[in-house]
């Protein structure tokens, strides 16, 4: 491997630099036994992840590397030693190694960790059969992370028609209306209302679909009512025939308000006069900034500035156009619940574009994590098996634990779930530099 030390057939100490083993001149003697202990114990864990691996032939492995760890701590002191460690971690297993010490900064004091006493890691054992449906897209879930149907099919014994129909059945799984499959925490959860909606088209075409409609009706966000909704000028849910009638309202019937999406951008130009009944435009605008300016600016979020011929701000006038600006925004803000239709639609079309996501909820309990050491899975919380399997399912996750809550096991088992699950090649963990070291000796689990 790259940026590792290992000895030649004469017994020389070199390091491999971009596929070249180059002559290490320094540290010569602690990376010689350094070199010897790292084969050892990596044989150790290559014995306990081979299922085929004897009691007697890991007991061996074990023997050898206790002996080359005696070895180097009696010539050389502990590995956790600066000196020791410093020269170690700059070979790619440095951190994996210093792992097998316990080391108490403390006091000074090492000790052999467990590796050299009993198993650490459990060789992975390929299940064969599933009891239930559950439990054979679990398996499947650990394995891949993906519905994979003929694997689904195998451990249960039966065709893939037929175990689509089981998990179906029991509602682990739906199907959408293009054909592909979910499982149920992905599709009862998101843009749920756009969901509910699609589903009830198909069910309109082929009633097999009702099932969805009826399981998404659960997961609805309730209603906001209108005095938990704020309203604002240029908010892109509000219709822009609600824009348009409060442009009457303030006097400008001969204005016309456009939201063009693609640039998230709302447009007030001049068009044909609209008799209504309506204030008057002047009680909106100033001798300097007219109706038409004053709302574009204002559905756009910014700030009108008044510039006279030399194009330098004018303070009084720009100070003068921004107060009318406010006045526009209270007064929509008041104006749009002041009619029942109005309330009506505003509250529909607010919780149908903005109320419309349910939170899913991820169990990671299913998750085997191969490799791992026991110790550690054993330890493993709920809420971190779930943030793994959060982030193995969305492939974007913030996991916003507080302090000490196994943030750094939940990181490491992410990126190593990711390697062997084929989601990515090079997982990369990006950490502050300064923590660097300590974060590697955790990581080595």
């Amino acid at each position: 491997s790259e940026h590792m030390y290992y000895l030649n057939d004469a017994g020389a100490l070199l390091k491999k630099v971009n596929g070249q083993g180059q002559p290490v001149t320094s540290s010569v003697q602690v990376l010689t036994q350094y070199v010897k202990l790292r084969d050892a114990f990596r044989a150790v864990v290559a014995a306990q992840r081979d299922a085929e691996t004897t009691d007697a032939d890991l007991a061996a492995a074990r023997a050898k590397m206790g002996k080359a760890y005696d070895t180097f701590t009696r010539q050389h002191g502990p590995l956790h030693k600066r000196a020791n460690a410093v020269a170690m971690l700059d070979d790619a297993f440095g951190p994996a190694v210093l792992a097998i010490e316990t080391w108490n900064a403390d006091t000074q004091k090492a000790g052999k960790a467990a590796i050299f006493t009993k198993r650490t890691v459990n060789p992975q054992t390929p299940v064969t059969r599933a009891d239930s449906p559950a439990q054979a897209l679990s398996v499947t879930l650990a394995e891949t992370g993906v519905l994979d149907w003929p694997r689904i099919a195998n451990l249960l014994d039966v065709d893939v028609d037929e175990a689509k129909a089981r998990l179906l059945a029991d509602r682990r799984v739906f199907e959408l209306p293009d054909g592909h499959f979910e499982i149920t925490e992905q599709y009862l959860s998101g843009r749920v209302r756009d969901k509910l909606a699609l589903a009830k088209a198909a069910a309109d075409l082929d009633p097999k679909f009702e099932s969805n409609v009826t399981a998404l009706e659960a997961v609805q966000p309730a209603d906001l009512p209108s005095e938990r909704i704020a309203v604002h000028l240029g908010a892109p849910w509000v219709p822009v025939s609600v824009v348009n009638d409060f442009l009457g309202h303030v006097g400008g019937r001969s204005l016309v308000a456009q939201y063009r999406p693609a640039l998230a951008e709302w447009a007030v130009t001049s068009g044909e006069w609209r008799s209504s009944s309506g204030g008057n435009a002047r009680d909106w605008e100033t001798s300097a900034a007219g109706l038409q300016q004053l709302m574009d600016a204002t559905l756009n979020n910014q700030q009108v500035v008044v510039r006279d011929r030399d194009g330098k701000a004018v303070p009084d006038a720009t100070i003068e156009a921004q107060a009318k600006q406010d006045q526009l925004r209270k007064e929509f803000s008041r104006w749009a619940w002041d009619d029942a239709a109005r309330t009506t639609l505003l509250g529909r079309r607010y919780n149908d574009a903005m109320n419309a996501t349910a939170l899913a909820v991820y169990d990671g309990s299913h998750l085997q994590l191969p490799g791992m050491l026991d110790a550690w899975r054993e330890k493993l919380k709920p809420h971190q098996v779930n943030a793994i399997w959060r982030a193995i399912l969305s492939g974007n996750t913030y996991i916003g634990h507080t302090m000490g809550a196994g943030k750094t096991v939940v990181l490491s088992a992410i990126a190593m779930e990711y390697r062997r699950m084929g989601l990515a090649k090079k997982p990369v963990i990006v950490i502050p530099k300064q923590t660097l070291s300590d974060y590697s000796r955790f990581a080595e689990f």
